[in-house]
C-alpha cells in the first residue's frame, strides 16, 4: 500500500463517521465550521458591544482595556468585572476544527517517512537509530533534525508524538493507518471522532 493510499483511507474512514454523525465529511468540516462561526459571531459582537455602550464603553474591546487596567495595572482589589460581558465572553463563538490537527500530524508524518526512505540503508535500521538508546521522542526529533530534516514550527508534545507514530505505521504498517485514533484523541477521546471502533478489523 502506498502512502497515498494509505492517506486516502484514512481520510475516508473519518469521512465516513463525520457523514453518519453530522451530515457533512470530515474533510468539509473545516467549511462548515467556518460558515457557522461566520453565521454566529455578528449577533455575538452585537450582543456584547451593546452591553459595553450601556456600561459607558464605545466597544467591548474598549471595556476590556479599562478591565486590564483596572485588574492588572491598579490591581485594584475592590475591582469587579460586568459579569453580564463576563458571561459572553464565555460565549464568544470560535472556529476549530479537528481536521486542520489532523492533517497537520498526517502531512508531517509522511514528510518524516519519506525523508526516512530518502536516506542510505535499511528504513528500518534508520528508524531504529533515530530513536536512540533511549527511545524518547525528544531524542527521535533530535535525530531526526541532525540528520538533516526540518520540521513545522509550531508543533506540541502531542502533535509531535503523533506525526511520528504516523509516520512509523506509513513505513512500515500502512494497512492499519486508517485505524489509528484521531490525532487529537487523547485530548476529545475517540468521541470526538464519533469513532466506536466498531468497524475496526480483527487484531488492528
Amino acid at each position: 500500500m502506498t502512502f497515498d493510499e494509505a492517506i486516502r483511507a484514512r481520510y475516508d474512514r473519518f469521512n465516513r463517521l463525520w457523514l453518519a454523525a453530522e451530515g457533512h465529511t470530515f474533510e468539509d468540516d473545516p467549511k462548515v465550521k467556518k460558515e457557522e462561526f461566520d453565521r454566529e459571531m455578528p449577533a455575538w459582537e452585537e450582543k456584547v458591544n451593546n452591553r459595553a455602550h450601556e456600561l459607558g464603553f464605545e466597544n467591548h474591546d474598549a471595556y476590556w482595556a479599562y478591565v486590564c487596567k483596572r485588574q492588572y495595572e491598579d490591581n485594584d482589589p475592590d475591582f469587579k468585572r460586568d459579569p453580564i460581558i463576563q458571561d459572553l465572553w464565555g460565549k464568544q463563538p470560535h472556529y476549530s476544527s479537528l481536521y486542520d490537527y489532523e492533517k497537520m500530524c498526517i502531512d508531517e508524518g509522511r514528510g518524516i517517512a519519506e525523508f526516512i526512505l530518502s536516506m542510505e540503508g535499511d528504513p528500518k535500521e534508520n528508524w531504529e537509530k533515530l530513536c536512540g538508546e533511549d527511545k524518547e521522542l525528544g531524542t527521535f526529533v533530535k535525530n531526526l533534525e541532525a540528520a538533516g530534516y526540518k520540521l513545522d514550527e509550531g508543533h506540541s508534545g502531542n502533535s509531535m508524538g503523533m506525526s511520528v507514530l504516523f509516520a512509523n505505521s506509513l513505513l512500515f504498517n500502512p494497512e492499519i493507518f486508517q485505524y489509528l485514533h484521531g490525532a487529537l484523541a487523547g485530548l476529545v477521546g475517540d468521541s470526538g471522532y464519533h469513532d466506536d471502533r466498531s468497524d475496526l478489523p480483527k487484531n488492528k
